[in-house]
């Protein structure tokens, strides 16, 4: 097992908008002579600060992170390396099938393909999931209910949600993931809350047991006004939106429920959910990756901004970016071998697909689709060298 020897000191500034790095390229990206040179240029961008007139990677705006979280590319690949001194992440790690579980019950329109796309909202997430981790292969599998999965349940008492104990959910997944899976990640519209004292969570994953559970039920809040939602994201602490946890001071307590009619009288506002529009087609993607790249071994990222960056709130997950940094970009291409430049083509031909889409009949700028189209095909020009 290689061993790293390459040390990093890192020094936080008092502003939590700056990192000041003192970096040793080897510890950082690791070796790069195999790469050529347009790929070299772009791993090594990782050496330059944000800020600099050459880096096509904002800043890192962002709470700083402990120094125990802050992974390089040599801790991830030591750790990567312990991980698999057990027999049977060894195995796991050599599959190459990412399995996709739908955890009902959905809107029926989440269900009804998209007409200018011929595919369902689950199976366009499993085909950016197949780009975005390419030499992967997306599987979508049959849905269930939550009903089946014998999980803990409860109903907020503030914003009247349903909401589902995640561990539960995860501990349902570790069991039924198939013998040729890497890993199954489930989806699911029904709230999420990883313990009692917390809020909720927008998804959580175990790097150890190959699963991972996202919801997207958060992202359409029937059950209570999205501008009080947003106000209270702001402003108060007993409604922060966690995607990580914080602490949590609700002391009005949570409704347990067992029957199926309190269920059922808890997810009437489905039936009020016609389409899926862009914003949320948008945070789905970002969540999604951020969750899978977690099963890979990847922490949490302090450099850029990146898509690993740590979220604490739906907002501020779906203004981090949708692409990884170098830093974390050296991570998952050791992990799965990609062409960076095919891969970044294909996200490419995935985003433009959404132009022409219909946003449930608003009008919209696209805004973020168009922003990262643009930085992709930025990044491209910089990699053959002609920016």
């Amino acid at each position: 097992m290689a061993v790293c020897k390459d040390e990093r000191k890192v020094v936080m500034s008092s502003s939590p908008s700056k990192t000041v790095q003192t970096v040793n390229q080897r510890a950082l990206i690791g070796k790069l002579k195999r790469f050529g040179g347009g790929m070299r240029r772009l791993f090594e961008l990782a050496l330059l600060p944000p800020d600099s007139s050459q880096s096509l990677f904002g800043a890192f705006t962002s709470e700083p992170l402990d120094r125990r979280e802050i992974q390089t590319y040599c801790e991830w690949k030591v750790q990567t390396c312990f991980r698999n001194l057990n027999r049977g992440q060894r195995k796991r790690t050599k599959r190459r099938i990412i399995y996709i579980l739908p955890i009902g019950p959905f809107p029926e329109a989440l269900l009804e393909p998209f007409p200018e796309m011929d595919m369902t909202l689950f199976e366009l997430i499993a085909n950016f999931v197949g780009i975005f981790f390419q030499g992967m292969k997306a599987k979508l599998v049959d849905k269930v209910n939550f009903i089946d999965i014998n999980c803990r349940q409860r109903i907020h008492a503030v914003t009247g949600k349903l909401q589902l104990l995640v561990s539960d959910v995860l501990y349902y997944l570790k069991t039924c993931l198939p013998s040729d899976g890497f890993c199954v990640v489930g989806l699911t519209w029904v709230d999420l809350y990883p313990s009692e004292e917390w809020n909720f969570v927008l998804g959580e994953s175990s790097c150890l047991d190959g699963c991972a559970v996202m919801s997207f039920g958060h992202f359409e809040p029937q059950s209570y006004s999205i501008n009080k939602l947003n106000e209270v994201q702001l402003y108060r602490k007993d409604l922060t939106l966690l995607s990580d946890g914080t602490d949590f001071d609700d002391q009005s307590g949570s409704v347990y429920i067992e029957s199926d009619h309190n269920i059922s009288a808890n997810l009437r506002d489905f039936a009020g959910i016609k389409c899926v529009d862009k914003q949320k087609i948008w945070r789905l993607l970002r969540v999604a990756s951020h969750e899978i790249c977690h099963l890979f071994g990847m922490s949490h990222c302090a450099y850029f901004a990146c898509a690993m960056n740590e979220s604490k709130s739906i907002l501020q997950a779906e203004n981090q970016p949708l692409f990884l940094c170098p830093v974390c970009l050296r991570k998952l291409q050791k992990a799965l071998g990609f062409d960076v430049v095919e891969r970044y083509k294909d996200l490419c031909s995935f985003l433009n697909s959404f132009i022409s889409l219909n946003d449930c009949g608003k009008e919209t700028l696209d805004g973020k689709f168009m922003s990262a189209i643009y930085w992709l095909n930025t990044m491209l020009m910089f990699i053959e060298d002609k920016r």
